[in-house]
């Protein structure tokens, strides 16, 4: 069913490995310090389903991943564990992401707190059934569409320093989708990032969310100056923007 569970463990390193056809949740890091996936091709069934790439939960801190290739059919990384656990220090390097839900999860009626996630020199090439950055706080999204564990909120938590850094995200889906709820959402940074034409309108909103910033940006072939560029582009807005050239 599963490939790895990496639970309660210290500095953990996964190098040049192949997965191949995880049932459900391929590599699950739980309430783990130090773990390290280097050179990991995981390829799932085209018609399974829950099978996510990488799946981290508890208080879990310095996790990195670097090199490495996902296709699976449900999320690539998603986050869990509630409002008493604490994800700290993840990032992304180098990473190529094909996925048919969403590339970045967090929610789903049980969100962590997250701080410092930096993806940098990531490609998402598709998503096609939701978003590359998909973050569910409210059971907004679920509602009236039959997906009862969604119907929970993840209250009481806050995500903070998050950087997308020389990221490329292709037209094969969406692109970001932000349900922040009441919970604190701060120092959000999107750097040098190319944004293709998405196929589905993206949507940011929160009543805690602090600017979000793009700097040196494009979406459709152009350089992303203003909130009005986004509208454009089927953005739905209703937190602060920030623009830096």
């Amino acid at each position: 069913m599963k490939g790895y569970i990496v639970n309660h463990c210290r500095n953990i390193s996964f190098q040049g490995l192949l997965l191949l056809r995880s049932a459900y949740w391929t590599v699950t890091v739980s309430d783990t310090e130090g773990f390290t996936s280097t050179n990991i091709k995981i390829v799932n069934r085209k018609q399974q389903y829950h099978d996510d790439a990488y799946d981290i939960t508890g208080n879990s801190k310095h996790i990195h991943i670097e090199d490495g290739f996902a296709m699976t059919m449900d999320d690539t990384f998603a986050f869990y564990g509630g409002k008493r656990s604490t994800v700290e220090d993840f990032s992304v390097k180098g990473f190529v992401n094909y996925t048919y839900t969403a590339a970045i999860a967090i929610g789903y009626g049980g969100a962590p707190n997250i701080e410092h996630l930096r993806l940098e020199d990531v490609h998402f090439v598709a998503n096609q059934n939701k978003f590359a950055i998909w973050i569910q706080l409210t059971p907004a999204y679920f509602t009236g569409k039959g997906y009862t564990s969604g119907a929970r909120p993840s209250d009481d938590i806050a995500l903070d320093d998050f950087r997308f850094v020389n990221t490329t995200f292709e037209n094969d889906g969406g692109h970001i989708y932000i349900d922040g709820g009441k919970a604190p959402l701060t120092n959000f940074v999107f750097e040098n990032c190319t944004f293709g034409k998405a196929t589905r309108p993206g949507e940011m909103m929160g009543t805690n969310v602090a600017p979000i910033l793009f700097k040196n940006v494009t979406m459709d072939g152009a350089v992303l100056r203003d909130e009005d560029q986004l509208k454009r582009a089927g953005y739905e807005v209703y937190v602060p923007v920030k623009f830096e050239p």
